[in-house]
């Protein structure tokens, strides 16, 4: 696909119909770790520049963004062998950057490097490339969480509990149903600005109708970087989440459903070492 230079078009999908914890966060949003609130730049200052640099980029609107809703236990798909498409680490290379957010936080079991799917590294790659084309590098993408253990699925699980609105997978330990993060197929991101990861108008896992993609206004800074953040994502393979703005996924199961495909990625087995 050739990268984006004044564009960045959305193709609305089949399907444009979400995990929690203890603290709350200053927009009164829960987070499942001490700490996640801290890992974005939350200056208003910052986002307004970065949305200024935006302003001679036509972006879609949020109505025309390929966004699903459909939750995980809903989707039905066949999976697949993917011997070719193994985890992978996530390298920091031109605008892609990484901040492991829960080994960040100090979450059990998290690990330190972030694995992906080799194809959702590379579909990262090509998303982050786009942003750098059309502001002079000064944009990138910052991958926060990738490929997770059963255990820190269960822990996300666990302290989302308390909390409605379905947004920590259920821990499932069946290889063929896999919680989308499990399969790593799925990523959480934000969009950086001169190297600085940003806060999208809510910190990272932060579970309430704040974090709905569409939860702002569309021209606000937060609203034009989220749909310029989706835009780039999605014109790279992924399918992106509506209740949570960072988290995007390609080849999950939620992915095979948007998009009318028949197989999806099974767990993936811990990377070695």
């Amino acid at each position: 696909m050739p990268p984006v230079t004044t564009t960045l078009a959305g193709t609305a999908g089949p399907d444009t119909s979400a995990k929690a914890g203890p603290a709350a966060g200053p927009e009164g949003c829960c987070t499942p770790a001490v700490g996640l609130e801290k890992l974005l730049d939350r200056s208003g200052l910052l986002l307004a520049e970065a949305a200024a640099a935006t302003a001679g980029v036509r972006l879609p609107s949020f109505d025309q963004l390929p966004v699903a809703g459909v939750a995980e236990a809903a989707c039905v798909a066949v999976p697949v062998p993917v011997a070719d498409d193994p985890l992978v680490p996530v390298g920091l290379a031109g605008p892609v950057s990484v901040v492991s957010a829960y080994f960040q936080a100090g979450m059990s079991g998290a690990p330190e490097q972030v694995w992906l799917r080799a194809s959702a590294s590379a579909a990262v790659a090509q998303a982050a490339g786009k942003l750098a084309a059309i502001s002079g590098g000064q944009m990138g993408v910052c991958v926060l969480d990738g490929w997770r253990p059963l255990t820190v699925q269960q822990t996300l699980a666990a302290d989302a509990a308390a909390v409605a609105g379905g947004y920590v997978a259920t821990p499932s330990e069946d290889p063929l149903a896999p919680p989308a993060h499990l399969s790593g197929g799925a990523v959480d991101v934000t969009l950086s600005w001169q190297g600085r990861p940003l806060a999208l108008g809510t910190g990272f896992d932060a579970f309430c109708q704040h974090a709905h993609i569409r939860s702002v206004a569309p021209e606000s800074p937060a609203g034009r970087l989220r749909r310029l953040l989706t835009a780039a994502v999605t014109a790279s393979g992924f399918v992106a989440y509506d209740r949570e703005w960072w988290h995007v996924e390609l080849g999950t199961r939620r992915w095979a459903h948007h998009t009318r495909q028949l197989a999806y990625l099974p767990a993936a087995a811990p990377p070695a070492g």
